[in-house]
Order: C-alpha cells, then sequence, then structure tokens
C-alpha cells in the first residue's frame, strides 16, 4: 500500500489513519491511510463500488469509521460537534434534490446554518458570505433566479457556491461532473482547479480519468475500498494500475499543450 507523501501539518491537512468502514457485515473501506494537503486538488479515482463515496463521507465526518481515525490539521474530527466539523469541511454531494421553488442566492444562504443559531435568522456575515460564494463561482447575477430553472451545469456551480458559503478549510466533492456537457465538465474543474490555487484542499471523485489527469496534481486510486496507488497524478495513473483496477488496457501519453498524461485505452 502507497501514501501520499506525508509533510509537516498544515493548515487544511486531511488524514485518515488505519479507516475501515463496514455496513450490514460488507466490508467497504479496509485499513485504509492517506494524507491530503492542499496544493492542487486531488482526485479520487476507482471503479463503481471501490469505496470514493464511503471514502468522502468518512472523510466529511459524515460517516463513524468503524476503526481508525480521521484528522483535521491533526485534530481528530470525532471530537468536534457537527457544526464545528462544518464550519472547517464542506462535501457536495453526487446528487443533491432541490425541488424547493427556492431562488439561487436562499440555497446559497443555506450553505450558513452552521454559522446560525437555532432560531436566529442570517446576519450581515451570512449574506456576505453567500454573495462572496456566488461571486466566487461566476454566479453572482443569478441571484435572483429560481434554482430550479438553471442548466445542469450552472446547479452544479451553486451547490459549490453553498458548500463555499461555508467558508471551509477543506471541500469535498462527490462526482462533480456527473451528468455534465463537456464545456461545463471543464468549467467545474478549472473552478475547482482555482480554489485549490488559492489555498484549499479540494478532494473529488472523478470517474473520467483523462478530466483528473488533465486538472489534479494529486490521486489515490482505490479498489476494493483498499488503496492502489497514491501520490502525484503521473505516479498514480500508469498502464499497470488502470489494468488493476479496471482491467481494461491502456497506455500513458503526454498531452500535447499541457504535458499532462493523457489516458489512451486500446
Amino acid at each position: 500500500m502507497m501514501m501520499l507523501t506525508q509533510q509537516p501539518v498544515l493548515e487544511g491537512t486531511l488524514s485518515g489513519l488505519n479507516l475501515s468502514y463496514s455496513i450490514q457485515g460488507k466490508r467497504l473501506i479496509t485499513e485504509l491511510d492517506c494524507v491530503i494537503n492542499r496544493g492542487g486538488p486531488t482526485a479520487l479515482l476507482g471503479a463503481n463500488g471501490a469505496g470514493k463515496s464511503t471514502l468522502l463521507h468518512l472523510l466529511a465526518g459524515i460517516l463513524r469509521p468503524a476503526s481508525g481515525m480521521v484528522g483535521l490539521d491533526g485534530e481528530d474530527l470525532a471530537s468536534l460537534s457537527s457544526r464545528m466539523r462544518a464550519q472547517r469541511i464542506a462535501l457536495v454531494e453526487q446528487a443533491v434534490a432541490n425541488e424547493q421553488p427556492l431562488k439561487v442566492f436562499d440555497v446559497v444562504l443555506l450553505g450558513r446554518t452552521p454559522f446560525q443559531g437555532m432560531f436566529a435568522g442570517p446576519s450581515e456575515d451570512d449574506y456576505a458570505a453567500a454573495s462572496s460564494a456566488l461571486q466566487t463561482v461566476g454566479m453572482a447575477a443569478f441571484g435572483e433566479r429560481h434554482f430550479h430553472t438553471l442548466s445542469g451545469g450552472e446547479k452544479q456551480r451553486i451547490h459549490i457556491a453553498r458548500a463555499l458559503a461555508q467558508q471551509p478549510r477543506v471541500l469535498l466533492l462527490d462526482e462533480p461532473t456527473n451528468h455534465l456537457d463537456i464545456g461545463a465538465q471543464l468549467g467545474t474543474m478549472r473552478l475547482l482547479q482555482g480554489l485549490a490555487v488559492k489555498g484549499m484542499t479540494v478532494v473529488a471523485a472523478i470517474h473520467d480519468l483523462n478530466l483528473a489527469a488533465q486538472f489534479c496534481d494529486q490521486a489515490i486510486l482505490l479498489d476494493g475500498g483498499a488503496i492502489v496507488a497514491a501520490g502525484p497524478i503521473e505516479e498514480v495513473l500508469t498502464p499497470a494500475t488502470i489494468l488493476e483496477v479496471y482491467g481494461v488496457e491502456a497506455a500513458i501519453l503526454v498531452h500535447p499543450r499541457s504535458g499532462r498524461p493523457l489516458v489512451v485505452f486500446d
């Protein structure tokens, strides 16, 4: 088993130590160790059922591991209240249903819930954070639009804005490009890359290996709830690891413009 290179604990460092998780007797994550530092985005890779979503929920503190611990900046997440965790880590789920006729700004404002009292309404700080989040994702002009009228790519940006309104140190995303057209996929990945450059720890479960190779600097490759490889993307995506995890033959070329790995399937 390989681990991401361990470095001195910096703000935004997310780690898992000896993580295991089972449901109904089925082991989904097995004695997994990882260290994720801020910098370029980290891709969480693996075939369907590899444990990507489960690991994201463990790292977010939503699921409690059967063994091991998740740490943020060296602090055990289990020692924090759910409100405190939500002020530090935001998770964008793969499919977020929102059938209520809410305006875009009100959807983003929901991200401020961890900062509000039980009976308190939004504060000036809450409104400012929601406005800033919309600005960050390039959707400032959409605040008065109704959420259900947006395109898939626009909705994804609003979900990310809601997470950013939490002002987290760590942003976790489960298949953020799923069901988006290629333009929206590229726009979403550029947004995540920009957030990482600005200092946020970004971890995204991604199915498309070439999207991961183009935009992510680090990767964790899972198979059967265990890490097959972890580290720089060019070291994780190899013909051997792709064959082992996905069962397909592939060659790794160099992208003629970016110089990043380019996966070509035989």
